[in-house]
C-alpha cells in the first residue's frame, strides 16, 4: 500500500487500523519526508490482515 500525506493523518490511520477488530500487523514500512511541504510524507507498507470467514478455518490476506 502507498499512501502520501500529513503525517498527522497517517498516525491516525495507524490508530484506527490498531483498533480494527481483525488482527492486522504491519510487517513492512518505509516512510519518506516531502520537501515540499511541512510535515508531508510519503509511506509504502505491507499489511497482514487475518480473518475468519463465516465458514471457519483462519485466512490471511496480504496488502502491498
Amino acid at each position: 500500500m502507498s499512501l502520501a500525506g500529513d503525517f498527522n493523518g497517517f498516525y491516525v490511520f495507524l490508530q484506527q487500523l490498531e483498533n480494527m477488530p481483525r488482527i492486522t500487523r504491519v510487517t513492512h514500512m518505509n516512510l519518506t519526508k516531502m520537501i515540499e511541504k511541512d510535515g508531508s510524507m510519503q509511506a509504502k507498507l505491507t499489511l497482514s490482515i487475518f480473518f475468519e470467514p463465516d465458514a471457519g478455518g483462519s485466512r490471511v490476506a496480504t496488502a502491498h
